[in-house]
């Protein structure tokens, strides 16, 4: 047996830096695709655990939050609280925003009515008035007897839900608006 050496067909080459530049550049690009699609999928979840998505009946922003965050701060203390002068008609305006979001969300424009309101509504009664005029003045009016009785926060506490307390979420909210 004769034993020839048979020159190889392919010369194999070491490695070149350009290589080694190419597989860190893919590793990087792939390192930064995983952390933007990691951000996206952070803050879609974000926003869908803080906020929700309402029907846009009436000219409104679709989004709503679900955490409300009620700032309480006194309006008054001490004497300042007995010579302060309550303006009834500044009450009923922030009602009017707490019920019905100024307007937005009243319930009897559908039928050309109105009660932004929520005067003397309810599961049982659902009234509507001709004018806003009307029923703004009835909220002045029924505001007029029961503050002077039971004060703002009991007055505001019986006007929302019918029970007489102090401390309700609705008067809480309202002493939050400006």
């Amino acid at each position: 047996m004769r034993f020839t050496q048979h020159k190889p067909t392919a010369d194999i080459k070491p490695l070149k830096k350009g290589n080694k530049l190419k597989g860190t550049l893919i590793f990087f690009f792939s390192a930064l695709a995983f952390f933007l699609v990691a951000c996206a999928s952070y803050g879609v979840y974000s926003f869908f655990y803080n906020y929700s998505l309402q029907s846009p009946i009436i000219f409104q922003s679709p989004i709503v939050s679900k955490h409300k965050d009620v700032i309480i701060s006194p309006v008054a203390t001490g004497s300042a609280k007995t010579s302060m002068l309550i303006d009834l008609g500044a009450i009923a305006d922030k009602i009017y925003t707490l019920e019905s979001s100024g307007g937005k969300n009243d319930g009897c424009r559908k039928l050309g009515l109105f009660n932004g309101y929520g005067f003397s509504q309810s599961t049982f009664h659902w009234n509507c008035y001709t004018s806003h005029e009307e029923v703004r003045q009835l909220v002045i009016n029924w505001l007029e007897d029961h503050i002077g009785k039971y004060g703002l926060e009991k007055s505001l506490c019986i006007y929302n839900r019918g029970v007489n307390e102090i401390g309700c979420t609705y008067s809480m909210n309202y002493l939050s608006l400006k």
